[in-house]
């Protein structure tokens, strides 16, 4: 996590390449790998508690980090947006840590809510104070990481289709844009204004109700994952 904040702090302040970015993500997320935060389980669909190879669990993990991250900064694009969405996020994962007996991350989840709560109270719109890419960095790696071992037993394979349901908007969001930047001959690394809270922008919806309706779709979203479970 450190990594991941240290390296969107001195974007926010130098605009590093994007290359770059994503080399040190990359290594970041192998590091995470390494020390045991995996996609070692497959269960989604007809693939239910299907082990993968270490290779391939090394690649979805690394995959399923960088992108989770980087769909969270990409979303920051609007006043109290990604801070309510993390928030929102992250009780998704609070609940499935405490069903699922994993006490560390509920204590972590339940932290992160807490300052996206004290943070939204300055950084709704009109905001006084924003997160920048080394808040988006930091809280998309966390949410990211808790998301791999919040919806598993001890020792279990992970349940993963509740851990993509999770953080399936952000992720739809993300590679909705980069298809449209490619099939447009644009690099899907440098920013413009097709994300859905631009699209919601540009049909005449006022800031502060785009933020409220992305809310309501994230929250429709948590409901159905816990449908889901049960």
């Amino acid at each position: 996590s450190s990594i991941f904040f240290i390296l969107g702090l001195i974007d926010d302040f130098k605009n590093l390449s994007p290359f770059l970015k994503l080399g040190i993500q990359i290594f970041a997320s192998g590091i995470v790998w390494a020390l045991g935060i995996r996609i070692d389980f497959i269960n989604i669909l007809i693939f239910q508690n299907v082990e993968i190879p270490a290779l391939l669990s090394l690649f979805l993990t690394i995959l399923w980090i960088v992108a989770i991250t980087n769909a969270i900064n990409w979303i920051d694009g609007l006043d109290g947006l990604a801070a309510g969405i993390i928030l929102i996020l992250t009780i998704g994962i609070l609940q499935g840590s405490i069903i699922f007996n994993q006490p560390s991350i509920t204590l972590i989840a339940a932290s992160i809510a807490g300052c996206c709560i004290s943070f939204l109270k300055y950084n709704f719109h009109p905001a006084k104070i924003i997160m920048g890419d080394g808040g988006s960095y930091f809280f998309g790696f966390t949410i990211a990481s808790l998301s791999i071992n919040a919806f598993k037993e001890i020792n279990q394979p992970i349940l993963f289709n509740l851990s993509l349901l999770v953080v399936a908007i952000p992720l739809l969001d993300m590679f909705f844009v980069i298809l449209r930047r490619i099939s447009n001959n644009k690099s899907p690394f440098y920013p413009d204004r097709i994300h859905l809270h631009h699209r919601l922008l540009n049909a005449g919806i006022s800031h502060r109700k785009t933020v409220y309706l992305i809310y309501i779709f994230f929250l429709i979203n948590i409901l159905l994952m816990q449908l889901l479970f049960n």
